[in-house]
């Protein structure tokens, strides 16, 4: 996935994907865009979704995310896992 991204170059394996039109790569996890890198521009969200498997995608792509209390976590934050994130 990191090197799909890296290379900006589709790819897949099981339930993750990396997709790239229009010079912007996306990654999806279960058909949900996760991230995106629109030139310099990164940016995530949890798509709904605050699982384990998300957020182990976000972080190994060096977004700072958790969870705490059961509450989804950016850089120490309280995120809405609705919410698209600029990538600090």
């Amino acid at each position: 996935m990191l090197a799909a991204v890296r290379e900006r170059k589709n790819w897949s394996c099981g339930n993750t994907r990396v997709s790239v039109a229009d010079n912007v790569v996306r990654v999806l996890l279960h058909g949900n865009c996760i991230y995106s890198v629109n030139g310099n521009c990164k940016s995530f969200t949890l798509a709904g979704w605050v699982s384990n498997t998300t957020m182990s995608r976000l972080r190994a792509l060096g977004v700072d995310v958790c969870r705490k209390d059961y509450n989804p976590m950016c850089e120490g934050r309280e995120i809405d896992s609705t919410k698209w994130y600029n990538v600090s």
